[in-house]
């Protein structure tokens, strides 16, 4: 039985997050009061969200992606949200942020009819992720609950080479 806290597993997120992209981890990881948001660089604030244990599951949920679109607003940065499959690793992470926030021209956008929201979000197996996915595509999702615009989901590597202007 594994005796590790769950907040174990979110700082290893957090700070490989911030590690990987030269990013801040946000000190308390947004427990405390003006201070929201658990990773930021100058434009973005991000949430990380992972698992105690391996999944074969991507989640993205509503109240998760109100919140932190709330503390970015009110910071004037661009929110993001980072989700794994457990592993906590580089490869197996994949951002959400609004499809507004970073251009986007050399990717190529799917609209998948498969991947579907309900009221409480969106769950993408890991295989498809996995599978069906490489480093250029970007997902598309119009339909996104309590959103009134476009959000991508693309990998974490893929969003690194956005940044760094390498895509």
């Amino acid at each position: 039985m594994d005796q590790n806290p769950t907040k174990h597993y979110s700082c290893k997120q957090e700070h490989m997050i911030a590690e990987y992209l030269g990013w801040d981890v946000v000190p308390g990881s947004g427990a405390r009061d003006f201070h929201p948001g658990d990773i930021r660089s100058d434009c973005h604030l991000g949430e990380c969200k992972t698992h105690t244990k391996t999944v074969n599951d991507i989640k993205f949920y509503s109240r998760v992606w109100n919140k932190i679109q709330h503390e970015a607003e009110s910071e004037m940065r661009c929110p993001i949200l980072f989700a794994d499959n457990g592993t906590q690793k580089i490869e197996n992470t994949w951002c959400m942020l609004p499809k507004r926030c970073v251009n986007i021209l050399t990717l190529e956008c799917v609209h998948n009819p498969d991947i579907k929201c309900n009221k409480s979000g969106i769950v993408i197996k890991h295989k498809y992720m996995k599978d069906t996915l490489h480093y250029s595509y970007a997902i598309i999702v119009s339909d996104f609950p309590d959103v009134s615009y476009p959000v991508m989901i693309v990998s974490l590597p893929t969003f690194k080479g956005i940044l760094d202007g390498d895509l």
